[in-house]
């Protein structure tokens, strides 16, 4: 596993059992694997398993690169690495339970007590913190938001300067609110907003002129990029509204503030150690692991 050639220095050896479940809470998909760490060559555990807390975790399975199910139908992807990587910070107090779950199940899954922790790369939002326990150390920062163009361009780098031009975006991101916003604000230097679905779409109206601009955060547009040949540049101007949270983080029941600060110290070590700009480095092509 290309993560055990990362960790294995700074953790020690882990093991994961993987074990094929039935179908749970009408999921397409789940696999159930048991995340237990050994220490010393014999590989005896440092603590009996029964002893340990069980940790029964919910993550996503088609969000790549993030949490999804690979060719074998294991679990991969940035976050279920981190995941991974803080089973093992914890071996001595927990026993970590990864179910690759649809994203509609894993809140539910906190609601029915089915999971302690559920983890899908999620935002901050106010109204999911009113029924739900946030972590308060992110996995890792989408960075700010800039105004992203065909590369070659030239008269682009800020809002004022797209008066008028074509916006793409998608619906229900922060991207669209920070589109709407502007132009609620600014009706003079207004900019034109086109929905898509797909960036494929996105991709080819960007090389067709039918859309100018393309707002999204640098980590997607690096993302962006890197599946479409570099055909954005974009600017260094900051759009990014004051105040907006670039984070994205594990989330817990409302009572679950044991597990959340034991995570918490663990992702901070981890970040700290620089383990997880590694896994970032390997996963996302760059290092997100910091503000």
């Amino acid at each position: 596993m290309k993560r055990m050639k990362m960790l294995v220095k700074a953790m020690g050896v882990c093991t994961v059992i993987t074990m094929m479940s039935l179908t749970l809470g009408g999921c397409s998909k789940s696999d159930t694997k048991t995340v237990e760490t050994t220490k010393g060559s014999e590989g005896e555990s440092e603590k009996d398993a029964s002893d340990k807390i069980k940790v029964s975790v919910g993550i996503g399975n088609i969000f790549v690169p993030f949490c999804y199910l690979d060719d074998d139908e294991n679990p991969a992807g940035y976050d279920y690495e981190v995941v991974c990587a803080v089973a093992e910070k914890l071996e001595d107090k927990y026993e970590f339970t990864i179910n690759p779950d649809d994203f509609s199940n894993l809140l539910i899954g906190l609601d029915t007590k089915k999971y302690d922790m559920a983890v899908h790369h999620f935002g901050y939002t106010d109204e999911r913190a009113e029924n739900y326990l946030y972590a308060e150390e992110a996995d890792m920062y989408f960075g700010s938001f800039h105004v992203g163009y065909l590369k070659g361009r030239t008269g682009i780098t800020d809002f004022e300067s797209c008066k008028g031009l074509t916006a793409v975006t998608t619906n229900g991101t922060m991207a669209e609110t920070i589109l709407l916003n502007w132009n609620k604000e600014n009706p003079d230097s207004s900019l034109k907003v086109e929905y898509a679905t797909d960036l494929s779409v996105i991709a080819t109206g960007i090389k067709n002129g039918l859309y100018d601009v393309f707002i999204e955060s640098e980590y997607d547009l690096n993302l962006f990029n890197s599946k479409y040949d570099n055909v954005l540049a974009y600017s260094d101007y900051n759009i990014t509204p004051e105040g907006y949270n670039d984070g994205a983080y594990f989330i817990y029941p409302k009572g679950a503030e044991e597990l959340q600060q034991d995570v918490d110290t663990a992702i901070r070590e981890l970040r700290e150690e620089g383990i997880l700009k590694g896994i970032s480095e390997e996963i996302l092509g760059k290092d997100y692991s910091k503000k």
